[in-house]
């Protein structure tokens, strides 16, 4: 009986190895999708000669940042990719002038 159960699962591609290949493909599609975007805000900026920094690197701060991440939160407002990804908690930066 188990057998039937083992081999009706394989053949409909429900075992485990194809549902973490699409759980990959996905990730990997979303992360493809938010460096276009990104590298299109990086090579515009530079374009029309804008500063890329702020006073503050936090992502949060909505008075202080800079041309970048202004540029960034704009396009999440209507981007479904960028949202989701705004939307995800952080606790690491990379944008610290100690590190620059």
């Amino acid at each position: 009986m188990k057998v039937c159960i083992v081999y009706d699962t394989w053949k409909q591609d429900r075992t485990i190895d194809v549902q973490i290949s699409a759980d990959y493909k996905k990730e990997v599609n979303f992360w493809n999708y938010v460096l276009t975007r990104i590298t299109d805000v990086t090579f515009s900026l530079p374009a029309s000669n804008s500063a890329f920094r702020g006073h503050t690197e936090k992502i949060r701060d909505t008075d202080r940042n800079g041309n970048f991440f202004s540029t960034i939160k704009l396009i999440a407002r209507y981007d479904p990719v960028l949202q989701k990804l705004m939307d995800r908690e952080s606790r690491v930066t990379y944008l610290s002038p100690r590190i620059q």
